[in-house]
């Protein structure tokens, strides 16, 4: 079992507590609880991370919610040492697994805390994305209209378009948005939004659309348009992740 353990395997440490359990070999030291919590640790861990790489927001809710209650089942344990136990070389064995155990289910769980909140930023930007899905084309069509746009409005497309792959020299010119917002299928707004994918934006390009965002507020968006509004939100979600990923590299 302890090199299962300490490799964090779950395949072999959930075929040793399965055959422990059928020899029928009672759990005196504590062991087996401690590595039942480590393999349901490790198992909510790597759930967590391919809901984050699937990016579904069904998958996201059970996976967060499963490593929540991991986190919180964890330091339920006693940790404290057994007293009143035959400390025979097996048992002495079985405790110093133990330890070993509690010590990986540590970091695992510290791990596990810190990968909860990447994951539940990633919900929260799936969620912005799937509001922009839902927007009608009258909605879009509604920006569109704008033959001289307020300031906030253009600089909200300029932004969202700049974080979809379109180079800003492109978006200067309201027309040119226009152009941009009338396409339809592969090419529509809603479909470039839906294959976006943040880690493919460069640092450098959020940091622009940052700065095009400026100090504007959602609410002072939202009097102007509701639509572009969507986008404000949408944009600022791809924004934060972005510069998250990029602050976790240089940690």
């Amino acid at each position: 079992m302890e090199p299962a353990i300490e490799q964090h395997n779950t395949i072999e440490l959930e075929s040793a507590i399965s055959a422990y359990y059928s020899a029928g070999l009672t759990d005196d030291t504590g062991l087996l609880l401690e590595s039942g919590e480590l393999l349901t640790a490790i198992q909510a861990q790597q759930d967590l991370t391919d809901a984050m790489h699937s990016r579904d927001c069904k998958q996201l809710d059970e996976t967060i919610t499963a490593a929540e209650h991991a986190v919180s089942m964890s330091g339920k344990t006693n940790l404290q040492p057994i007293k009143a136990i035959r400390k025979d070389l097996l048992t002495t064995r079985r405790l110093d697994m133990k330890r070993k155990a509690v010590d990986e289910k540590r970091g695992v769980v510290q791990q596990l805390g810190r990968q909860i909140l990447d994951a539940d930023k990633v919900r929260r930007l799936e969620r912005l994305r799937h509001e922009v899905l839902q927007m009608n084309q009258g909605t879009i069509a509604e920006i569109r209209k704008y033959s001289h746009p307020p300031q906030q409005v253009h600089q909200v497309m300029v932004a969202t378009y700049l974080l979809l792959g379109v180079n800003e020299s492109e978006t200067q010119n309201w027309k040119d948005l226009q152009g941009l917002m009338g396409k339809t299928n592969r090419e529509g707004l809603k479909r470039r939004v839906m294959r976006h994918h943040p880690d493919k934006t460069p640092l450098k390009t959020a940091m622009r659309a940052k700065q095009l965002l400026g100090d504007f507020t959602v609410e002072q968006v939202q009097d102007i348009s509701a639509g572009a509004a969507t986008f404000f939100v949408w944009a600022k979600g791809v924004i934060q992740e972005v510069t998250d990923r990029h602050e976790k590299v240089l940690v």
